[in-house]
């Protein structure tokens, strides 16, 4: 009688808490951790695991985008390179000051060109240059695609 007496003054009457050892929120879970590892360790590694996981959803979301994208078709693929020609042709054709079919860095016209298309093609207009070259227009459409491929490989890597 007098046990239960003393268990009873050492425990809250209205809550049945016992006295000197508040409720604090939930306990730790069980296995988030190792028991002996400090958790600057466990926190680091964590850090990693995170890391992994961003890493993983960001490449699922690559992939997701990249099976939505369109794709064009064989034809289409024609129908733009015949297009780049062209559009090649008429630059070449702005370049050919003298229009003998061929353009050198000795007598190029400069000046008929957009800022924008000088810039884009400096490149081989300074390879010309330096190599003395001259070249037809099957030579210039040939050079600038090779020039627009590592472009756009630049751009995609960018």
């Amino acid at each position: 009688m007098r046990r239960q007496k003393e268990e009873a003054e050492l425990y809250d009457a209205q809550t049945g808490q016992p006295f000197f050892r508040p409720s604090v929120g939930r306990p730790p879970r069980e296995g988030s951790r190792e028991r002996n590892a400090p958790i600057g360790d466990y926190l680091y590694n964590r850090r990693f695991e995170k890391e992994n996981i961003q890493r993983d959803l960001f490449e699922k979301e690559q992939r997701t985008m990249e099976a939505n994208m369109v794709r064009s078709s064989e034809k289409s693929q024609i129908i733009m390179g015949q297009i780049q020609r062209k559009r090649l042709q008429e630059i070449f054709n702005c370049f050919d000051s003298d229009e003998d079919g061929y353009i050198s860095s000795s007598k190029i016209d400069i000046t008929s060109v957009g800022t924008d298309v000088l810039e884009a093609f400096a490149p081989l207009l300074c390879e010309m240059e330096e190599l003395n070259q001259t070249l037809n227009l099957f030579e210039f459409v040939e050079a600038a695609e090779k020039l627009l491929k590592v472009i756009r490989k630049f751009l995609d890597d960018f």
